[in-house]
């Protein structure tokens, strides 16, 4: 597991959500996957697609938005995605799968949120309940082997770090980041 972060100041809590899906392709994946053992075999893009159904990717809060842009634009880097506890636009999702459809249905969303004590709750849930009306891009439940691609976890938890590492835990137990 790789933890970059994606503010460029973090005193203001700064961040470019697109420099990072930059920074990330072409940077930080060639660093950490061309100096430890990993699937791809070479450090690439070509080697980052043909090994992308071991790799994910995964942020909480803001860290969640990331991930969804993650989503958005490395979906030919990565299968897995664990966006926790925010939103983004539904139609930036929908738009992202679209533009790469030929990875349609090969990909699995694992959005987590915590219950009524996590403001963040109905903003998740809203979202994953706008892709489910997309069956063209999102077929709900945990069963890959059927299609399904997107699950919603909630939890009782607050909007706080130990909820994420809860989500986590509960995230590999399912199986996602095999």
């Amino acid at each position: 597991m790789v933890f970059p972060t994606y503010y460029y100041d973090y005193d203001k809590r700064a961040f470019d959500l697109e420099l990072f899906q930059e920074e990330m392709r072409r940077d930080i994946m060639p660093a950490v996957e061309s100096a430890f053992r990993t699937f791809a075999k070479t450090p690439d893009d070509a080697g980052f697609a043909a090994s992308r159904e071991h790799r994910g990717f995964a942020g909480y809060s803001n860290g969640c938005r990331v991930c969804w842009y993650s989503f958005i634009r490395l979906l030919d880097t990565g299968y897995w995605f664990l966006p926790m506890s925010n939103s983004i636009g539904v139609s930036a999702i929908i738009r992202g799968a679209e533009a790469w459809s030929e990875y349609k249905g090969q990909y699995f969303v694992f959005p987590c949120c915590g219950g009524a004590r996590d403001d963040l709750s109905t903003a998740t849930v809203n979202l994953v309940n706008e892709l489910i009306r997309r069956p063209d891009c999102f077929s709900y439940g945990l069963n890959r082997e059927e299609g399904n691609n997107i699950f919603l976890y909630k939890s009782n938890g607050l909007h706080q770090t130990l909820t994420a590492r809860h989500f986590l835990y509960n995230a590999i137990l399912d199986g996602l980041f095999r």
